[in-house]
């Protein structure tokens, strides 16, 4: 692709690698020479971006100069030195860079990986099929020390998967979730990526479901929903009924109202019975009071002659009527 200044006065070598800073590899030269550059090499990638992007059926360039000053990838581009009377033109692009995916194998496990990848490539229709893409692709894979195996490709075209196959023998692709391809290959070489412990598919599923029976959030919980449902029926804690309940605000009343209480349990004050009652008390007499619904236990410790007890919620003589006690606000009788 030609441009309207000398392509050759930028670019000393054929294949030229680009970083973020948009100056070729071993440029030199001052502050001004080096943002004459840096400009002219932004408009040659966004033309080349642009071209890329319509031989791919693209609605926008995925390459620009600007997302290359903001992303830690490389580009390398070719120039035929020779073309545009002797200034030079721009051949081809191949841009590279690392992404973290997660990629299914060849037996369905998923993996956390974070790969070199081919984030776009592409060569100018009238420089096609005459070995210039094969000149970039085998300088790149030098440069990166890597096989061409063990990359991963971003929504390669159909040119570019036929090319894999014709010159490093690629076809058996593995499905992924998303838009790169990976082949069988790709997990023979690649000790050198950090790979997460292996997850099969349902059990990153159930993952979801399980964060509220892991015990704390953020563990992992690799089991089936039996297994769930196992562990929430043995751990009656986790179920429905077993949450906590707050305290009851009408029994902390019940209590206060009466005369006498000793850590929630009622003590009554009996006086001694008559006589004439000789019953035999077993093992516990039980009295209950009218107003408050209060229980009385008495236990006594030896069979004697009692008289009967009278009891009212406030401690009231026998002459006299019990007294109703307004159990919501405590001050006022009711009547």
């Amino acid at each position: 692709m030609e441009f309207p200044f000398n392509v050759n006065a930028i670019f000393q070598t054929r294949i030229s690698i680009i970083k973020r800073d948009l100056l070729p590899q071993g440029f030199s030269g001052d502050a001004r020479a080096a943002w004459k550059c840096a400009s002219q090499v932004s408009d040659i990638i966004d033309v080349m971006g642009l071209a890329s992007a319509r031989a791919q059926g693209l609605q926008k360039a995925i390459t620009t100069g600007d997302r290359l000053r903001s992303y830690d990838h490389t580009l390398y581009l070719l120039v035929n030195p020779e073309g545009n009377g002797g200034k030079g033109v721009v051949v081809g692009l191949l841009k590279m860079g690392r992404k973290k995916l997660f990629v299914f194998d060849v037996n369905g496990q998923h993996h956390e990986m974070e790969p070199l990848c081919v984030l776009d490539f592409y060569i100018h229709e009238s420089m096609q099929r005459m070995g210039c893409g094969k000149l970039l692709y085998e300088f790149m894979l030098q440069e990166e020390h890597i096989g061409p195996e063990q990359l991963a490709i971003d929504r390669p075209s159909e040119k570019f998967l036929a090319f894999l196959h014709k010159h490093y023998n690629l076809s058996k692709i593995i499905p992924q979730a998303n838009n790169y391809v990976i082949f069988e290959e790709f997990f023979s070489n690649h000790a050198d990526v950090p790979v997460l412990p292996a997850v099969t598919s349902t059990s990153v599923q159930s993952q979801w479901k399980s964060q509220l029976v892991s015990g704390s959030y953020g563990k992992t919980w690799y089991g089936s929903a039996d297994d769930i449902n196992r562990f929430s029926q043995s751990n009656p804690s986790l179920q429905r009924f077993g949450a906590r309940k707050p305290s009851s605000s009408i029994g902390i009343l019940l209590r206060h109202s009466l005369p006498d209480h000793t850590n929630g349990i009622v003590a009554a004050k009996s006086a001694p019975l008559s006589s004439g009652d000789n019953a035999s008390i077993g093992a516990r007499s039980i009295t209950r009071e009218s107003s408050c619904a209060a229980t009385v236990i008495v236990e006594p410790k030896s069979v004697k002659s009692l008289s009967p007890v009278s009891l009212t919620s406030v401690g009231q003589e026998h002459n006299q009527s019990p007294v109703k006690t307004d159990l919501k606000f405590r001050h006022t009788p009711l009547w």
